[in-house]
C-alpha cells in the first residue's frame, strides 16, 4: 500500500497559545484519520497506527466518538498486517535516513 505525506496549514491567531496550538494539531490528526476510517479508506489498525495508538486505544476512541465498529474478515485483517508491515518498513527507513 502506498502512503502519501498530507500537509495542512491552519493559520491561527497570534494570541492562541502554544499548548493549545498543539491540542489543535492533535485533534485536527485525530478528525482525519476518523474520517479516513469512516469511509472505508483504512482499517482500524491501520488508523490505530497513524495516530500512535494501540488498537484497543483506538477502539475506545471511536466509542468515545460515537463512530461505529465492526471487526473485518480474515482477508481484511491479513491485509491489515500487510499495511502496518509497509508503514513499519518506511518509518525505520525514515528513522535511519536522518540519523
Amino acid at each position: 500500500m502506498a502512503t502519501h505525506l498530507l500537509h495542512i496549514d491552519l493559520m491561527l491567531p497570534n494570541a492562541v497559545s502554544p499548548r493549545f496550538k498543539s491540542e489543535v494539531a492533535r485533534e485536527s490528526r485525530t478528525q482525519a484519520v476518523l474520517a479516513l476510517f469512516k469511509r472505508g479508506a483504512c482499517s482500524a489498525g491501520v488508523a490505530a497506527k497513524m495516530l500512535r495508538l494501540s488498537l484497543h486505544e483506538f477502539l475506545v476512541l471511536l466509542r468515545e466518538h460515537g463512530v461505529p465498529y465492526s471487526p473485518g474478515s480474515r482477508a481484511a485483517t491479513a491485509a491489515d498486517r500487510r499495511t502496518l508491515a509497509v508503514l513499519r518498513q518506511q518509518r525505520s527507513r525514515r528513522h535511519s535516513s536522518s540519523a
